[in-house]
């Protein structure tokens, strides 16, 4: 018997990582959310949270590799993978388009991840019954 999902109590929540040493504490809250059947409108990395972004990141084989389950995460709850343009910048992450107009080698934003701007976060909090600063 398929168990019933009581959707009437389901809260949209927006995540705001500042941290990149809290990454996985936020992974594992928005994970519980999902799993409690939430809501993940969006999360969204800011200054060094940013970092989260990075795919030339090194992660040791022997450690969770948190980006990939950042990446699961988004597509099994739908949820936008948000990185400030300006926090992006400030941690040379690069996005695809500007590779060629500023002569950078390669872009190293990582799949999933998409630029944005804080009005985009406002709006997200707008939005949501709940907001989470990791």
């Amino acid at each position: 018997m398929k168990k019933e999902i009581n959707t009437s109590n389901r809260l949209k929540y927006c995540i705001i990582i500042t941290s990149f040493l809290k990454n996985e504490v936020a992974l594992k809250f928005s994970e519980a959310l999902v799993n409690e059947h939430h809501i993940l409108k969006s999360v969204f990395f800011y200054k060094n949270g940013s970092q989260n972004s990075n795919k030339k990141f090194f992660f040791k084989k022997s450690k969770n590799n948190l980006v990939e389950r950042w990446k699961t995460l988004s597509k099994k709850s739908k949820c936008k993978l948000e990185v400030c343009v300006s926090s992006a910048l400030e941690n040379n992450i690069i996005h695809s388009e500007n590779v060629d107009r500023n002569n950078y080698e390669s872009s190293n934003l990582e799949e999933f991840f998409v630029l944005s701007t804080l009005i985009s976060l406002v709006e997200s909090i707008f939005s949501c019954d709940r907001v989470m600063k990791f």
